[in-house]
């Protein structure tokens, strides 16, 4: 975003909520109770749900996700399983 020729960062809504070191990012979207968490894994930004609504919950639940996909990489696994019938 620019202003006049400056380089403006977006200002942090209030209902993110930063983890891990600024690692990965608690966020809720419109319309939804569920706490969202977005992460960077294998070079690729990956947005999962928590399914939680309680925001120590889903802290909990987006740690989880954030280091099982690390581990997933370190170990030369598939961080995205997709299955198709």
């Amino acid at each position: 975003m620019r202003f006049f020729g400056m380089l403006v960062m977006p200002q942090k809504a209030a209902h993110t909520v930063h983890i891990l070191e600024a690692q990965a990012v608690l966020y809720q979207r419109k319309g939804s109770t569920c706490w969202h968490v977005r992460y960077k894994a294998d070079g690729r930004w990956l947005r999962s749900t928590t399914k939680k609504e309680d925001l120590a919950e889903a802290k909990q639940a987006a740690m989880l996700l954030v280091t099982n996909a690390w581990f997933r990489v370190r170990n030369n696994l598939p961080v995205i399983n997709k299955r198709f019938k």
